[in-house]
């Protein structure tokens, strides 16, 4: 008796495998894949310290503005750096008069009541404050606008007890604030 075997197809007859070229392309994909998320991880932990750090410029702005307004003794020296969190900041401060420019109908309203109040109209005060990342931390000696920063700028009544209570209360109890305040309220040297 004749035995008849079926005849293979040659699809059939041997089973699929990853050619070299195959795995060499899967392993370049791959490799695009991690360099890709490589350096997307990167870019975000950079953006991430860069914000932290601008984010303490800013925070360092505002304490130095409320002690400037408090007690303008107790600031650090403008050639010091100033630690804040890990990293080390410098500022500068300028304060400026502002004079204020009325209409007509007020101006012939407040020279009415002069009399009245020895409190100068022209007494409010900009203050303008940088503060910047300092070379000790990757920054610079100077204000740039390349380095994490912050510029604050307020314009305030320099009159202690308008401000705040604790403010008012610490100024009582020095003699040469006291005295400081008394002269700017009327419109005296600044």
């Amino acid at each position: 008796m004749l035995q008849h075997t079926p005849i293979k197809s040659p699809s059939t007859a041997r089973q699929r495998g990853m050619t070299l070229l195959e795995v060499v392309l899967a392993i370049a994909a791959l490799g695009l894949v991690a360099a890709s998320a490589t350096t997307t991880m990167s870019f975000l932990y950079g953006t991430q310290v860069r914000e932290q750090r601008r984010l303490g410029a800013r925070e360092l702005a505002h304490r130095l503005v409320l002690i400037q307004l408090d007690n303008p003794n107790d600031l650090p020296g403008p050639s010091e750096t100033i630690p804040y969190a890990q990293d080390q900041f410098r500022y500068d401060l300028q304060i400026a008069p502002v004079a204020l420019n009325p209409k007509e109908h007020v101006v012939r309203s407040l020279a009415a009541r002069r009399n009245e109040s020895p409190v100068s109209i022209d007494r409010l005060e900009q203050i303008t404050l940088r503060v910047w990342l300092s070379e000790e931390s990757g920054g610079t000696t100077r204000f740039s606008a390349n380095v994490p920063n912050a510029v604050l700028v307020r314009l305030y009544d320099p009159h202690y007890f308008n401000r705040n209570p604790d403010s008012g209360f610490k100024m009582f109890d020095d003699q040469a604030r006291r005295e400081q305040a008394i002269q700017e309220m009327l419109g005296g040297s600044r």
